[in-house]
């Protein structure tokens, strides 16, 4: 998701494919919550995130593993609604292995 900006109100397509992400969006859908944080890297400190993040709402999730051969689980749309504050990342370690999303502490 790097390189992109993300303002209040705009719409984003994800094609959801990886293992860590399959996961995060069951965990979401099977919450009810269907939101989630997106932050970038700190502009100047290297290996940290930047302070704020913003909440990405999922509006429609179409399943598409069988159409794809399980290459592409999920097809979602999003909206940004909002901004998050975040305090920690609960998880650190999963940056480097990658085996499971970053899980964080914020405030809406």
């Amino acid at each position: 998701l790097g390189g992109i900006v993300y303002t209040p109100n705009s719409e984003h397509v994800l094609n959801i494919f990886e293992p860590r992400y399959r996961q995060m969006y069951t965990d979401i859908l099977m919450n009810g919550s269907k939101r989630f944080v997106v932050s970038m890297s700190h502009p100047t400190e290297s290996g940290s995130f930047a302070q704020m993040g913003v909440l990405f709402e999922l509006e429609e999730l179409k399943e598409v593993s069988e159409q794809t051969g399980d290459q592409i689980k999920y097809i979602c749309n999003h909206k940004v609604t909002g901004r998050v504050k975040l305090h920690r990342v609960i998880n650190p370690s999963a940056w480097d292995s990658r085996e499971t999303y970053l899980r964080v502490e914020g405030t809406i």
